[in-house]
């Protein structure tokens, strides 16, 4: 569909529990509003998990196309990037370790001709924190991220027209924190005016911080295309993809020189990438071409670890363990030193 759209549109939302019926879209500008009453209590990130090498589940892969997966804050999250009003089918789905299914939801905004799903993570108290982007019929945009409570399933959504964010993150501190880009009214990234990429928020939506200020940062077309985002108990690090680029941040926003990445020994252009993880200490691992590799983060060097159980997708971390999936399994990859 068309998506020409007015970029001073936002989202107001009062809601509690499912109740989405006060959703607009409304003519407005400037920072994130905060929305809805649900406050949320101290994020702990990458709950720990037993350390054992034949811990596994079965949960069966997605059997539809644009359904994206990951291992976050002790679950299994599943989301479908497009939901349009024709299709009425849940959009979320959350597991826990023994697979069973501890949400299922069909996040939904009023008045909306599509909603998209960039990212979603979970907190360690069983948050989940959404990064998306919904369009009227007519084309107007309003972008957003929600918080939903796995337990009661009552979701906040923050808007944050014209800032767009791309990717989520909880924090052990309880802070919220967004990447993302602002476009120009014609949906042009390049041609749009200065702005930060990198936005904390407090546990109730109110914006504390802005970050790496573009095109003073620049990466590529942009810093939040494709980007890959993680935290551990040390902070936040950002792979920016379109350069190569590491960077690690502080709880407050205070970050380090970019580090650029050299490639794993003997990697191919035509090797296929298979996940990446951060553990709860701070190690990162990769999977290339069916082999796993762990980064020095100093060096930007990759170093290929002996041979070991195959997988087929890295999903995430818990704790100081990787999370694979092998067809329809899911297993615990101990990584230690």
């Amino acid at each position: 569909m068309a998506v020409s759209a007015a970029i001073g549109i936002c989202v107001a939302i009062a809601a509690k529990g499912d109740d989405m019926s006060n959703f607009r879209f409304n003519s407005c500008c400037g920072s994130a509003t905060r929305l809805g009453a649900v406050i949320i209590s101290a994020l702990v990130l990458h709950a720990a998990v037993p350390e054992n090498s034949n811990r596994s589940v079965t949960v069966p892969r997605p059997t539809t196309a644009g359904v994206l997966e990951r291992w976050s804050g002790g679950s299994l999250l599943r989301w479908r990037i497009d939901t349009l009003p024709s299709d009425p089918t849940n959009n979320l789905q959350v597991f826990d370790r023994s697979g069973t299914v501890t949400l299922q939801k069909r996040f939904w905004l009023p008045d909306a001709g599509i909603v998209k799903i960039h990212d979603v993570q979970q907190s360690g108290d069983g948050r989940l924190g959404l990064a998306g982007l919904a369009f009227t019929s007519s084309g107007q945009a309003a972008a957003f991220f929600g918080l939903i409570d796995i337990k009661t399933g009552a979701v906040t959504v923050v808007q944050t027209s014209p800032f767009e964010p791309q990717r989520v993150i909880f924090t052990a501190d309880g802070s919220l924190w967004t990447l993302g880009f602002q476009m120009s009214p014609d949906r042009k990234i390049t041609e749009t005016v200065p702005h930060a990429t990198f936005r904390r928020y407090s546990a109730d939506g109110t914006e504390l911080g802005e970050y790496l200020k573009w095109p003073a940062f620049s990466c590529g077309l942009h810093p939040a295309i494709v980007p890959r985002m993680f935290s551990s108990a040390l902070g936040i690090s950002v792979l920016f993809q379109q350069c190569n680029e590491w960077v690690d941040f502080s709880m407050t926003g205070q970050y380090t020189s970019p580090i650029t990445l050299t490639d794993p020994p003997g990697k191919r252009k035509s090797d296929s990438f298979h996940g990446m993880a951060m553990t709860n200490g701070g190690d990162v691992y990769a999977g290339f071409a069916g082999s796993l590799y762990r980064l020095d983060r100093q060096k930007g060097a990759w170093s290929a670890l002996p041979p070991g159980q195959a997988f087929d997708l890295i999903l995430g971390s818990d704790g100081e363990t990787l999370v694979v999936r092998r067809g329809e399994v899911l297993t615990w990859l101990p990584v230690g030193r």
